[in-house]
């Protein structure tokens, strides 16, 4: 955060990892102050250094059938991830992983969630998983054209 402050690179925070860790929505508006306090120190602004946030969310009218499609593929990446990071492969289950709830939400649960953990501190740019191991193209392209024609017009103008 402090070299790219200083050196006037933008921030990626990876939330895809961090929104199945995290139990507190205010994490995000934490790291943001942070963010905006390290540039202040820097003499940089936020429009010189844009942020953006990475999500592992999926939009669907039907969270459980897309939970139970796709729980195996989440799993598997958060293994990938934890090799790649000499970590111990846990947990064992999907249903063990922080927040495994909360991966596929329907329009209006997204646009609380994303609400309560970005409303006073929205990224420049809000990034979205493309596809996870097992799901198809298909459920991909419609989890995404959901999110851009329900969620996304009610959070835009988000500040």
């Amino acid at each position: 955060m402090e070299r790219n402050a200083r050196e006037g690179y933008g921030a990626n925070q990876g939330a895809g990892r961090w929104t199945l860790e995290q139990t507190d929505p205010g994490w995000w508006r934490q790291w943001h102050k942070e963010w905006e306090e390290a540039l202040a120190r820097h003499s940089r602004t936020a429009q010189e250094c844009p942020v953006s946030v990475f999500f592992n969310l999926f939009c669907t009218n039907d969270p459980e059938r897309a939970w139970a499609t796709s729980r195996d593929g989440i799993l598997h990446v958060t293994h990938a991830y934890a090799m790649l990071s000499g970590q111990p492969l846990l947990p064992e289950t999907p249903e063990e992983l922080p927040n495994w709830d909360k991966v596929f939400l329907t329009p209006d649960q997204m646009v609380r969630f994303l609400k309560d953990i970005l409303e006073g501190a929205a990224p420049d740019h809000l990034l979205l998983w493309d596809t996870k191991p097992g799901m198809t193209y298909e459920d991909s392209y419609a989890f995404h054209k959901l999110f851009a024609e329900e969620v996304w017009p009610q959070i835009k103008d988000l500040t």
